[in-house]
């Protein structure tokens, strides 16, 4: 004869763990659902449309600075910011204002404006950054009679 198997008393609770993981799925897609709403709107610029239009202005200033010939550099020297300016025959230029902005690309809130100084045929200045690292450095130049600006990311320490 024989014998027929019993159920375990644990095999009750089968169909509840079938409910429970799906009752917990639904509460992780819930969440992820949650996080994609009020996360990130996916605007990266105000009034971009104004702004692509104002782009073919940017592009003739570009070829307009190009056709300038003029030729820089900048450097870090030992805690200060040194810009240097020449016409296309290697004539440095002075008697321009220089603005120096200097963004973390790393960490927001850092970011530092300075006035850059004449130098003995350069500008420069000692700045105090808040933190040493990489740094995006824009350089503005503005003269009566033309303008220049470059951007650079450099480390500065």
């Amino acid at each position: 004869m024989a014998q027929t198997a019993q159920p375990r008393p644990s095999d009750r609770f089968i169909p509840w763990y079938i409910v429970g993981f799906f009752v917990g799925f639904m509460a992780l897609l819930g969440h992820f659902a949650y996080v994609a709403i009020s996360g990130f709107n996916g605007v990266v610029t105000d009034d971009p449309y104004e702004k692509g239009l104002d782009y073919n202005q940017t592009i003739a200033k570009a070829r307009a600075q190009a056709a300038l010939g003029f030729t820089s550099t900048l450097a870090w020297e030992g805690g200060r910011l040194v810009f240097t300016l020449k016409d296309k025959d290697g004539t440095p230029l002075t008697g321009a204002k220089v603005h120096v902005m200097l963004y973390r690309p790393v960490h927001a809130g850092e970011d530092a404006t300075y006035t850059l100084k004449p130098e003995n045929g350069a500008y420069a200045a000692k700045l105090a950054l808040p933190a040493p690292g990489l740094w995006e450095v824009r350089v503005h130049a503005v003269a009566p009679k033309w303008h220049y600006q470059i951007s650079r990311r450099m480390v500065l320490e």
